[in-house]
């Protein structure tokens, strides 16, 4: 932020010198004469006048620019805090969606394949089921670390809990199908 406003100050300080250098050349102009009213000494004391003015003015908008400049990277900086926040909100929400998304497809998967082939699907549907089970870790983590840009941080644990234990139930459903013999899914008709 001090980096942005470096170059404003060096300006501002060239401007200072550069007011100062004519004030001092000023200064030994209307010190040398004699005369207050010489029209020499009028328009250097004019100068010096107009020196001051735009010095003061230059001073005090860079001030002002200064305080704006400020204010505005503020605002900035919470938006892009908002925005993170947001992002976040829609990375666990995407996270419940994919694992129930992938569970609901597993489930359907293996309660639809005939019987025979359940001993050959049952390896990769667990595997599958860990992986999901992983991502929902992986969201309950996010949401543990991240509970201060959540504003119901405790109901979305709890939501992860249940996913969990659904998950489970599942789990335990697979396990004892397997070993069953279930009707050829033609049957069901």
């Amino acid at each position: 932020m001090y980096r942005m406003l470096k170059q404003p100050a060096i300006v501002i300080g060239l401007i200072t010198l550069t007011a100062l250098t004519v004030l001092y050349i000023a200064h030994g102009y209307v010190a040398s004469e004699s005369s207050k009213d010489a029209p020499n000494v009028l328009f250097w004391m004019e100068v010096s006048k107009q020196v001051l003015q735009m010095l003061s003015v230059a001073l005090v908008g860079s001030i002002i620019a200064g305080f704006l400049k400020l204010l505005f990277d503020g605002i900035q900086t919470r938006r892009q805090i908002e925005a993170a926040r947001d992002q976040f909100r829609k990375d666990i929400i995407a996270g419940f969606i994919d694992a129930r998304y992938e569970a609901t497809a597993r489930r359907e998967q293996f309660l639809n394949t005939r019987s025979g082939k359940l001993g050959e699907l049952y390896p990769r549907v667990m595997e599958d089921f860990v992986v999901i089970k992983e991502k929902l870790s992986r969201v309950w983590h996010d949401v543990e670390t991240g509970k201060q840009s959540l504003s119901y941080a405790a109901d979305v644990q709890d939501n992860v809990v249940k996913m969990k234990d659904f998950f489970e139930d599942m789990l335990k459903e697979y396990r004892s199908i397997k070993d069953e013999t279930l009707p050829n899914h033609s049957t069901f008709s």
